[in-house]
């Protein structure tokens, strides 16, 4: 039922306790992120496909370290995209011009088949600006959506992050599909079209957005960033201290995640048995483990946490972030095993099955980590900059996507069982880390104990 407030002129609108803006941010996040996921699904297939097939016919070498780049620069801008609606743009009208830059980037892309490798550049520039105009700010507003206090924060950041894992979960089925069975490009323009929805739905949905204010930063004046620092208190600088750790846990975290694009689908590609009842899987199909997962266990992982704070009496975002990095750690174990049955008992390839336990293991990582990591974000942080905090909390998967495809890269002269041996390794040192030293980073948040 929607109620109007005729004293403040605004809505009282909400969806199963949550505010009608929160969905609205979730279908426009769930389409961009088909349009990312799906581009990204055949992105590295793409070049890596010898150009009498339509591809650019790179080395795997160059294909990951390109994707590296790629996905490094989407998610460093975040800091600037969060820094122009802090400071000029505002919220809503910086996802507007991230959206439509997306699209454009996109169509660039379905137009390689047409012009040249320069179009195909021009548009993954046009892909990096987009994302860090949206990722940073539609963040933002869904914190916004809700009061500093609010209990149900966490669960609508997890409601927002079903619909990031929904337009996952189609993109590389209807993208990949296309990319692998029909033509690249037509994938590519697919994405494109992906955007335009999302845009539309944006459009359409601003009434519902009513509680987001067109500048966030609450001094009038723009102040210098040595002024701005100043101007934090003891407080604040804490929490500011305490989320720069654990950005650090969260980076080494999808160091691992990403591999997911590089090294895991050439090894889908290239060294597993993909045949399922007679039909052969398309590569890219594995990419929708992950969001596929997402949408089934997200809900029985809530309840799990719910049970262990009641058994424990609080569980910190700081544990979770723990967890995660040790699950993600342990993932890998199946991957060792794939490795090993490959070659001695498999000597051309490995079941498939052992890549699905891996994601499902990646997935429960995830799911302990990021959906709590981005409501922390939004907690913690100071009003006046919550946007460039959150494109800070981006740019941390940018780094991480680079650092991921320098470790993919080395497994072609290392081999991928070392590669494996080390990801397990890095992952699970530091979750314990975080949880030995988690007492004492509690205090910081100033959070209960």
């Amino acid at each position: 039922m929607t109620i109007l407030n005729k004293k403040n002129n605004t809505f009282n609108d909400t969806i199963i306790g949550h505010p009608k803006g929160l969905f609205v941010l979730f279908f426009t996040e769930m389409w961009e992120r088909f349009s990312y996921y799906g581009m990204r699904a055949i992105l590295v297939m793409f070049l890596t496909t010898a150009t009498i097939k339509g591809g650019f016919g790179w080395s795997q070498s160059q294909s990951i370290e390109l994707y590296g780049f790629y996905s490094m620069f989407v998610y460093l801008t975040g800091i600037l995209g969060g820094f122009i609606a802090d400071r000029y743009l505002g919220l809503k009208l910086s996802v507007l011009c991230g959206c439509i830059f997306q699209c454009l980037g996109h169509f660039l892309l379905a137009l390689t088949i047409i012009f040249d490798e320069i179009v195909f550049f021009i548009g993954l520039i046009f892909l990096v600006i987009g994302c860090g105009l949206i990722k940073p700010n539609i963040s933002t507003m869904v914190g916004l959506l809700y009061k500093k206090d609010d209990i149900k924060r966490d669960s609508g950041f997890t409601i927002f992050y079903m619909g990031v894992n929904l337009g996952a979960l189609f993109a590389p089925l209807v993208v990949g599909w296309v990319g692998e069975k029909i033509s690249w490009h037509y994938g590519f323009g697919i994405a494109g079209i992906g955007m335009v929805i999302s845009i539309l739905t944006f459009m359409f949905g601003q009434k519902y957005l009513h509680q987001i204010p067109k500048e966030i930063n609450v001094y009038k004046e723009k102040l210098k960033l040595t002024d701005l620092i100043k101007s934090f208190t003891k407080k604040e600088k804490e929490r500011l201290l305490l989320l720069l750790i654990i950005f650090i846990f969260l980076g080494i975290f999808f160091i691992a995640f990403e591999q997911s694009a590089g090294l895991l689908i050439l090894y889908a590609q290239n060294h597993t048995n993909r045949n399922f009842l007679n039909i052969n899987i398309p590569a890219s199909w594995l990419q929708g483990c992950n969001p596929l997962f997402v949408v089934c266990l997200a809900p029985i992982i809530s309840i799990i946490w719910e049970k262990i704070s009641k058994s424990y009496k609080y569980i910190s975002p700081i544990h979770k972030v723990a967890a995660g990095n040790i699950i993600i750690g342990l993932s890998f174990l199946f991957m060792i095993a794939a490795n090993l049955q490959e070659k001695y008992q498999f000597p051309e390839e490995s079941p498939i099955y052992w890549l699905i336990i891996t994601y499902l293991f990646q997935t429960i990582g995830e799911l302990c980590l990021s959906p709590v990591s981005m409501a922390f974000v939004t907690k913690l942080s100071p009003k006046r900059v919550t946007s460039l905090v959150m494109g800070i909390y981006f740019s941390i998967f940018g780094i991480a996507n680079y650092l991921s495809a320098k470790i993919g890269k080395m497994a072609f002269y290392l081999g991928e069982l070392t590669i494996f041996e080390i990801i397990f390794f890095i992952t699970i040192m530091p979750g314990i880390l975080l949880i030995f030293f988690s007492k004492k980073l509690i205090k910081l948040a100033n959070e209960k104990n």
